[in-house]
């Protein structure tokens, strides 16, 4: 993956003034102390090669979708019936609906879909995906993925277990299984995210549930309860479940990113689940049985000593510019900026990663049902 070089501009354009380090906003997620802890650096030797194909998909470049282009007066927060919800301070729009429904926003969809599969290999590097913790006893018949660039998923687990049939659900809903094997599939999981509340699996018939957890961070508590229930209905008697993901907000902002981060905090919390994974007192109530429960904080942008690091630092700076560009027009209202001022505030945000050791802090959440 290609480091691209940051060019500083002569002049900055002005901008209302920051915050300062006391006006901070507290950060949306505060980790759970109880959690076992990995501390940064954290990376794990894989035991598992990648195949050239899987390779490939993981190293798509943004070359080879373009540049994305925000078109602001195609969504501008005036123009409700464009994103599906009202002005900032009113009904709050849901980001993911923002980004799938606005024709607008049709290149930065792709290159989502090229972020979320380079972000897939990275939990590959992080977690060891498909992780040890999960493996079932015995070699599972049926598995299903839930994620967005799920066909690269499918391609890591029948990987692992080349004999069983594999469903991904994909939240983009991207069916490029061209390239699948025969014993694997990707479906659209929209109908679920939208509200039928129902996983089109038989009940008891599942060996190995994974879930990343993006396509829910952005839905009501009660939603990811009702897919523990339905994850538990599936599963059978000994399958696994696991629910990977990150806590969706940097650490340790500098002031100009505190000022976009808290527009996107106030957007998202009225749907956002607040850590990411299922709290353990939900699966215990389903009737799961907990196996792991685990965090690893890992840097935002390439400050890190450590080259692997500082590659996966690089890529997280780059996912987490692309959700402030699809949220830009609310930006921009909130603080009077223009877009030049919104271009100055995000290479500030970017600059400070590095001087203030941003980091994000990402989950992994392992649980059986009994036998």
């Amino acid at each position: 993956m290609g480091h691209a070089q940051s060019k500083r501009r002569k002049q900055p354009a002005t901008l209302s003034s920051p915050q300062t380090e006391t006006q901070r906003p507290r950060p949306f997620i505060q980790p759970d102390s109880a959690l076992p802890f990995r501390p940064h650096p954290f990376l794990p030797s894989s035991n598992l090669e990648m195949s050239p194909s899987v390779m490939s998909l993981c190293s798509l470049s943004d070359s080879q979708v373009g540049t994305p282009t925000i078109t602001i007066a195609a969504a501008s927060p005036t123009d409700t019936a464009a994103i599906g919800g009202s002005v900032l301070g009113r009904d709050k729009p849901n980001i993911l609906q923002l980004i799938l429904r606005n024709p607008a926003y049709e290149n930065i969809r792709q290159r989502n879909r090229i972020r979320h599969t380079q972000a897939l290999y990275f939990y590959h590097q992080l977690w060891n995906f498909p992780y040890a913790a999960s493996n079932p006893s015995n070699t599972p018949t049926l598995i299903v993925i839930y994620a967005y660039a799920v066909d690269v998923a499918c391609h890591f687990m029948h990987e692992r277990y080349p004999e069983a049939r594999v469903v991904g659900c994909d939240g983009l809903d991207f069916n490029s299984d061209s390239s699948l094997p025969a014993n694997a599939e990707v479906r659209s999981q929209a109908a679920f995210i939208n509200g039928s509340l129902h996983l089109d699996f038989e009940s008891n018939s599942v060996d190995y549930f994974v879930m990343r957890n993006d396509p829910l961070q952005e839905r009501p508590i009660e939603k990811y309860r009702c897919l523990l229930q339905e994850i538990y209905r599936v599963l059978r008697p000994g399958g696994r479940m696991e629910i990977f993901g990150s806590c969706g907000f940097p650490q340790d902002m500098g002031p100009y990113g505190c000022k976009i981060v808290k527009v996107m905090s106030d957007l998202i919390s009225s749907y956002w689940l607040g850590g990411g994974i299922p709290d353990s007192e939900y699966c215990t109530e389903v009737g799961f049985t907990i196996i792991d429960h685990s965090r690893a904080c890992c840097p935002l942008g390439e400050w890190s000593p450590v080259s692997t690091m500082k590659e996966i630092g690089y890529l997280h700076q780059q996912l987490t510019s692309n959700v402030f560009y699809v949220i830009s027009p609310y930006i921009k209202k909130e603080y009077g900026w223009s877009d030049a001022q919104f271009q100055e505030a995000l290479y500030q945000t970017c600059e400070e990663f590095a001087v203030n050791k941003s980091y994000m802090t990402h989950y992994y959440f392992a649980a059986e049902k009994p036998l």
